[in-house]
Order: structure tokens, then sequence, then C-alpha cells
């Protein structure tokens, strides 16, 4: 037995042997529950499913999967599922997540850190401190392995100088008395700019090639060879320039913001203009594409007749808007209030149904025929059904977001407000507890466990179980349907 093991059995030990001392019971029971003080749930071969001392401060809890969680409420939890452990900290601030590959943590706004193994087996270690806006001062570094068996360093300290990879999605990160100077590569793109990036110059390596250069507001232009050109002059006033070059029908465009511009292909199949930016718009593309937009965001209306994805669009902001295409479809009224949504994607097809803040249903149809449905009625109650057969549900449930925007949060503060809540780990286990556990159920496969503090308790499965008057008086009940 591991040491992670052995620990929670140390613990229902001396837990039951203080329960049953009080008791003067001779056997240890697989259902005790003397909440708020200690609680526990053994399975059919007396191994520990739950723990509860000093409810809710400490919990203990094997996953599905045979792993165990455990929490010291609200201040930390660990999860252990095979090579995983993750550790919750005052969360959502801390967390580590560490396998045989990878280490994650981070104390936000404070630190983070990741080391994992790459592609060729090298080590890369990546670090920064404070964990916080690139514009704040932090210290950043880390580690990259190369396939030789060498490694490579780097280093920041914000605002004085910095060489990172990584950082701001960029692969490469340099920068000098930021924002004096910034340098940055991605894939085959790179840039050198000045002075919160008025100034600078950069390209891409192609095909096609590209370069580009600015001093705003002075002037600014990018050149993408054979394919497009953009100029700017005392900008944002005066910009132009050319797409599709590589075409038989290049577009050539002019805009003196915010007045007025246009746009406009050599054959005419392409045309545009604009009036008052953003406010009134036309855009026009061959019998295929169409938009208007009038006093944007207040009106639009768009046709897009695409042969792999055709859309039609239209909306009156914020009363009432409507989406139509081959693989979406929309309406909405009071935008953001009341809104329904239907979408397919490679999984399966999603419906979704909204009144805000107070309703929502989103019903998920995936393609192996599994289905997902999660409802609720904010804050009184909500029911999730995931496509695996687990699920939740809870009354009240004023947490407003779900999935994982509400990763960890009931495990480590749900205690607070839930009153009654349901749980299936499996689809063959399903569990029910209230506040402070004063009644707690668990069904798992045949068999079924129940507790009221201190009143009774009752273990069985389908041949039959013993209910414990004061839970420690026997009572023999037959077989049940």
């Amino acid at each position: 037995m591991s040491d992670a093991e052995r620990t929670p059995a140390r613990g229902v030990t001396l837990g039951a042997v203080i329960a049953l001392a009080a008791a003067g019971c001779g056997a240890l029971p697989l259902e005790m529950n003397l909440s708020p003080i200690y609680r526990h749930r053994l399975d059919a071969d007396r191994s520990l499913l739950e723990l509860d001392v000093a409810w809710p401060l400490v919990h203990y809890e094997r996953t599905p999967a045979g792993g165990h969680d455990f929490r010291v409420r609200p201040l930390w939890r660990t999860v252990r599922e095979g090579e995983r452990v993750e550790h919750q900290f005052l969360w959502p601030f801390g967390r580590i997540v560490a396998d045989g590959e990878e280490v994650n943590a981070r104390l936000f706004p404070l630190w983070t850190y990741r080391w994992r193994l790459n592609a060729f087996g090298g080590r890369e270690l990546e670090w920064e401190a404070p964990y916080a806006l690139p514009i704040l001062p932090f210290f950043a570094g880390g580690r990259e392995g190369h396939p030789d068996g060498t490694s490579e360093s780097y280093f920041g300290f914000n605002p004085v100088w910095a060489d990172l990879r990584g950082y701001l999605t960029y692969d490469r990160y340099h920068a000098i008395l930021f924002p004096l100077y910034v340098g940055t590569r991605k894939g085959d793109r790179w840039a050198h700019t000045f002075l919160f990036w008025l100034a600078g110059f950069g390209g891409r390596e192609g095909p096609p090639q590209e370069r580009w250069h600015r001093f705003l507001p002075l002037y600014a232009t990018l050149q993408r060879a054979g394919v497009r050109t953009a100029h700017a002059f005392l900008w944002p006033f005066f910009t132009w320039g050319s797409e599709r070059l590589d075409t038989d029908d290049p577009v050539h465009r002019f805009l003196f913001w915010p007045l007025f511009g246009w746009q406009r292909s050599a054959s005419g199949a392409t045309r545009g203009w604009t009036v008052a930016w953003p406010l009134f718009q036309s855009l026009a593309a061959g019998e295929r594409y169409y938009r208007l937009d009038i006093l944007w965001p207040l009106f639009r209306w768009l046709r897009d007749d695409h042969e792999e994805r055709p859309l039609r669009q239209w909306w009156f902001w914020p009363l009432v808007s409507r989406t139509d295409g081959r693989y979406q479809r929309s309406w909405s009224i009071l935008w953001p209030l009341v809104w329904w949504r239907w979408f397919a994607d490679p999984d399966g097809e999603q419906r979704q149904r909204w009144v805000l803040p107070f309703w929502w249903h989103i019903a998920q149809d995936l393609e192996d025929g599994r289905r997902a449905r999660f409802t609720k009625v904010w804050p009184l109650w909500h029911h999730d059904a995931r496509a695996d057969g687990s699920g939740d549900w809870s009354v009240p449930s004023p947490w407003f977001w779900r999935a994982g925007n509400a990763y960890g949060v009931d495990e480590n503060y749900g205690f607070a407000w839930t009153a009654i809540a349901g749980r299936r780990r499996t689809p063959d286990d399903g569990a029910l507890h209230t506040f402070a556990e004063l009644f707690t159920r668990r069904r798992r496969g045949e068999r079924t466990w129940a507790s009221v503090p201190l009143l009774f308790s009752y273990e069985g499965d389908a041949s039959g179980g013993t209910l414990r008057l004061l839970h420690c008086i026997p009572i023999r009940i037959g077989g049940r349907e």
C-alpha cells in the first residue's frame, strides 16, 4: 500500500476508534455519520470511499478511476489519478499539476512555472514572477533542450532587458528598456519596433516574402510580394493599398478617416464604400457576398453564398438579430439577454437557449450517439448531465459559469451555499447529500449507503442490508426489490 493510501486509512482508523469507544459498538460499520464532527463511508471490501472530519474542513473521497481527492477546504485540495497529481490552494489563485512529462504551477498574480519534455525528449523550463501584464515590471526566464543534448537558457527583467521564448504568443521576444525597443519572431515572421510600436520594421521570409516599415503617425508601408500593398500617411487619416494582386481581378482601396473611403476591383465585381466610418459601410464581392452597415452597430445586413458555408445575417441591435447558415442558426432579442443558437461541428450538434441571467439550457448530441444536457435556473438550481454518464445538480446554484469556468469552485467552496445536491460519478454511481451532511445517500452498483447524523445509518445491497439505530444498534433488513 502506498503512502497516499495509508494516510486516509489511518484517519479512518483513528476516527472510527473514537466513534466506537463513545458509542460502545463492537464493530466498525461501513457507514457512520456524526457530522459535523466525523463521517465515513466504506466500500464492501472495507476500503475508504468518503471521509469528513470537522465538516467542512477536512474531506476525502476516492475518485471514480480509483484515485484520491483530499481537501482542507477552502485552503487546499489535492487530486491524484495515476501519475497525475494536482494541488489547488487558495483556488483559483494557486495550482500545481504534474505528471510524468509536464509540471504546471501558478500563484496568480505572483508567479508561474512550467516544466515539460518536448517532442525530442529535451527538457523545457519557463517561469515568470510576478505573473502579470507585460507592461508591468517582472522577472522571467527558462531553459530549452535541443536534439543534440545541449540546452539554451533565457532570461528577462522587464522593463530593463528581456530575451524570452513563448512569451505573448511569440516564439522569441527581445526587449531593451521596454517600450524603447521590442524585437519578436513567430514562425517565419519577424519585427523590430520602437516606442510602443510606433516605429519599426519587419517582414516575413515567405513565400510570399513580406516587408514593412513605419514611423507613425507620419507614414507606414507594407509590401507582400505579388499579393498585397498597404500605405498610410498621417495615420490614421490617410490609408490606401491593393489586395489580391496575384489574381486576375485585384482590389484597390482608399480611406480618408473617418470621413469617407472606397474599394473597387479592376472589373468592378468587388466594390465598397464607407462614410463616417464605421457608421455607414457597404461591400459587395460579385454575386456571392454583400454587406451593409447603417449606423453601425445598430443595423447590419449580410449575405454570403460561399459554397461550403452559405450564410444570411441581419440585426437591429440590440433589439433583434437573426443568423441562418448551413452550420449555424441563431436568434437574439435584447442582446445578450435572450437568444437561441444552433451550430454543428465535427463532434456533433449543439443547441443553446439563454434568458440571461435567470435561465439557460444547453443540449449537445455527439456523432457517436452520446448526449449532454445542462440546465440552470440562476441562482436557484442547475442540472448537468455529461456525455460520459457523469453529472450533478444542486440547490441553490449561485455560481454563474459552467464547464471550465466552474472547475474547482464547488469542490472548494460549494459547502458554503449548497442546501441539497446530487452527483453522478459514473452511470452506476449516484449520490445525494444536504448541507453539513445532515442526510447523505449513495448508490454504487447494487450497494446503497445512507445516514443521518446520530440517528441512523444503513448499508446494504439487493440481498438485504443493516440499519443501525443511533449508529450502533444493528437491525438486519431482508431483501428488497
